[in-house]
């Protein structure tokens, strides 16, 4: 009884078998799109994370730019008016050399 049923199974498989109609290849052409798709999520997901890298570094550098602004402007403001002194002083030789030693001594 087993080997009648091995025999029926084995020549049913192999019936099948032959019934089963080859499947044409597909051309680059057809593959490519279907690759594309499928892997989209991927390079969505690539160029996502990208791009959000490319705003966080933009942002972290006009933070930066901003302090150094803000930093230099007060620096600039603090050279002004110590140029101001100076200049007030430049009209007399006994201003100007206290005014020169003075600017030499804050530096």
């Amino acid at each position: 009884m087993i080997c009648f049923a091995l025999l029926t199974q084995s020549e049913v498989y192999s019936a099948g078998i032959q019934n089963i109609e080859p499947k044409p290849e597909k051309t680059i052409k057809e593959q490519e799109p279907n690759w594309i798709l499928e892997r989209l999520d991927i390079l969505l997901g690539f160029a996502l994370g990208l791009l959000g890298t490319v705003i966080i570094d933009v942002a972290r550098e006009r933070r930066k730019v901003t302090r150094f602004r803000n930093a230099a402007s007060s620096e600039l403001k603090q050279l002004l008016a110590d140029l101001n002194i100076y200049a007030l002083h430049k009209d007399s030789l006994i201003n100007k050399e206290k005014a020169l030693l003075w600017w030499n001594s804050s530096q």
